[in-house]
Formats: structure tokens, C-alpha cells, sequence
């Protein structure tokens, strides 16, 4: 509640003086609506910070975080169709800008597979997993591993699955990541 409180404040103040909406801020109220669960306002300045972003884009905030935070909202409050088209225009945007596209593809793929298209999610997992590993970025491959298995285990992949999830596991076991 504190931070919700501060963050609010913050923005009162912003616009008391007559600034701008702040990306960087309804970014971060995004964020933490995702967490509190809270999809409406989540949604909300999601929907906000995209559009400030897109005003002002600000340095060191790229678009496309601000899109697969909104993405999440969209997931959380069970709007799969929006959050698959949000999660599209975060790759697009990534691939655009030169940034990395593993988070997205992750994303897009999870829409996938919770919508029964396990198929069209393995090629996006695959490349996300690539990257993962070729960035250094252990926790997030162990992540995609193990998506990865439960794709093929949806499909009755036995084999794939076991290979994808002991994959995972070992991932796991060097980042030693035990939240995720």
C-alpha cells in the first residue's frame, strides 16, 4: 500500500505542475498492479504508459518492456486475445529496435500454449531459448526450458518433454534461481 500510495503522489504531484505523463513511471504502477493482481488498474496504466511512451519515448526504457508489461496485465485479467496482440507488437518492436526479442517470444508462446497451440509455441520457445543461452541469461533459458517441456508434454512428446525439463533443470541448478 505504501508504494501504491507514493507512486500516486507522485503522480499528483506531475500533474499539479503541469508535466507530462512519465513512461517510466506508469511502466513501474504497471508492474506493480501486475503483481498486487489488481488487472483493472494494471490494465489501466499499462495502457497509459504506452501512450506516454509513445509522446516521449524514454531513454533506457524501450517500448517493448512497456508492451509485455501490459501484455501481463491483459494475461492476468484473462484477455488472451489482447495480450497475444500486445505481446506481437512488443516483438515487432523489438526486432525494429535491435533489442533482444527472448521475453517476448517467451510471452507470445505462453498465450500459445494456454490457447492449445502448443505447435505454433515450440519454434518461438526454441529461438527465445537460443538467445537466452547465447545472452548468458541462465535463469530466463532454465524458464523457456521448461516451457519448452510442457509443450511437448501437451502434445504427448514424452521423450522431448523429459529432455526439455532435464535441460531445464540443470539451468536451474547453475543459476540457483529458487523464486522462479
Amino acid at each position: 500500500p505504501e508504494a501504491v500510495a507514493a507512486m500516486q503522489e507522485v503522480e499528483r504531484v506531475g500533474k499539479a505542475l503541469g508535466k507530462p505523463e512519465d513512461p517510466a513511471l506508469l511502466h513501474n504502477a504497471t508492474g506493480l498492479f501486475n503483481y498486487m493482481q489488481d488487472w483493472p488498474k494494471a490494465v489501466a496504466y499499462g495502457e497509459r504508459a504506452v501512450k506516454a511512451w509513445d509522446a516521449k519515448p524514454k531513454p533506457g526504457l524501450a517500448r517493448a518492456e512497456v508492451l509485455n508489461n501490459l501484455g501481463a496485465a491483459y494475461m492476468g485479467a484473462g484477455q488472451r486475445e489482447r495480450a497475444e496482440a500486445v505481446y506481437r507488437e512488443a516483438l515487432a518492436s523489438a526486432r525494429a529496435n535491435g533489442q533482444p526479442v527472448g521475453v517476448s517470444l517467451n510471452n507470445i508462446a505462453d498465450v500459445l500454449q494456454q490457447t492449445g497451440r502448443q505447435r505454433e509455441a515450440l519454434p518461438l520457445l526454441a529461438e527465445a531459448a537460443a538467445e537466452f543461452e547465447r545472452d548468458g541469461s541462465i535463469p530466463e533459458a532454465a524458464i523457456v526450458y521448461s516451457n519448452i517441456g510442457a509443450n511437448h508434454a501437451d502434445l504427448g512428446q514424452r521423450a522431448a518433454a523429459a529432455s526439455a525439463f532435464a535441460r531445464s533443470l540443470a539451468l536451474f541448478k547453475q543459476s540457483d534461481n529458487v523464486p522462479r
